[in-house]
């Protein structure tokens, strides 16, 4: 759990008895950004992946990053092949594109973007990156391709021939899942292997608004993953952080933070994936809040566990 300080620990109180002067301060974060983003898609970095929004187009970045608005759907796509309509966020890998996906078709999905994204790399070493060639998009040229086919390796056969690696072949599942769960767990999204096997897997539940228009609904993705989708704050509000805890008690000494820092940023629509910090699981916390830490005020909250 975060350290309070003696100073914070003065200042809590409840909102009954907050004094005024407190809550305009926990309210007073300057100038938050515009909802304007910027997404990077990974596994590695892939630049020359095209990409849609409806207000942008173009192609990934070296560093894989696109350009969207908060709340925004985006599809990606190599010359004819488009992948699924998703909605934009800061990180997204072959993992969030297929999320719609019931396992096993999920997993079989996956594991053949990241095979043939990690097969199309220019130079084949996709630990320094991933760059696809034009020649992809050009050997792309109408095809349509179902990724969780059983032959999709023929489907694809034609691309990966002509698409501007030199590879002759698809890389292995095994060996193509183990680069992007590398990829996922560097950037604190968690391992695409991950288990699903705890009873709030699939829950979710919507985020109960008390402060600064917080809104969102989370779903508890596996074993270590939380998403928390059309999700909205202001960004007010100084030292805010998601707070995860058992029966809504973020003031006890087992409470933890998980993701990123939330003020000075407006949230709208956004998709966050959270991964559950090491030493904690789904057995140690049932409930989330949107909370500022300098003043132990609860934007908004949401119960996922059993009641």
């Amino acid at each position: 759990m975060r350290p309070a300080s003696a100073t914070r620990r003065l200042a809590r109180a409840s909102l009954i008895s907050l004094p005024v002067t407190a809550f305009v301060a926990c309210g007073a974060s300057e100038d938050p950004v515009s909802p304007a983003r910027e997404g990077r898609f990974l596994d590695s970095a892939v630049s020359g992946l095209a990409y849609s929004t409806p207000t942008t187009e173009g192609k990934t970045g070296v560093d894989g990053a696109f350009a969207y608005q908060a709340g925004e759907t985006i599809v990606f796509s190599i010359g004819d092949v488009r992948l699924p309509e998703i909605v934009a966020a800061p990180l997204l890998t072959p993992v969030e594109v297929f999320a719609s996906l019931d396992d096993p078709a999920r997993s079989t999905a996956v594991a053949n973007l990241a095979r043939l994204l990690q097969t199309l790399d220019v130079d084949g070493m996709p630990t320094n990156g991933i760059e696809l060639a034009a020649d992809a998009s050009l050997s792309a040229t109408g095809l349509v391709i179902d990724f969780a086919a059983d032959d999709f390796d023929d489907r694809v056969g034609n691309l990966v021939a002509n698409g501007g690696s030199g590879a002759a072949t698809l890389v292995t599942a095994d060996r193509a899942v183990a680069h992007l769960n590398a990829t996922r767990e560097a950037n604190g999204l968690g391992m695409s292997g991950c288990g699903s096997t705890h009873p709030l897997v699939g829950r979710t539940a919507a985020f109960e608004t008390f402060f600064h228009g917080v809104a969102g609904t989370l779903e508890v993705i596996d074993d270590c993953t939380i998403e928390v989708r059309d999700f909205d704050y202001d960004g007010q509000g100084p030292d805010v952080f998601f707070h995860a805890s058992r029966a809504r008690a973020y003031e006890a000494s087992d409470a933890f933070i998980i993701g990123p820092r939330l003020d000075g940023t407006v949230w709208q629509g956004d998709v966050l994936t959270l991964t559950i910090p090491e030493g904690q699981s789904l057995d140690t916390f049932d409930s989330l809040s949107v909370w500022c830490f300098d003043f132990a005020i609860n934007f908004g909250d949401v119960f996922f566990g059993d009641t």
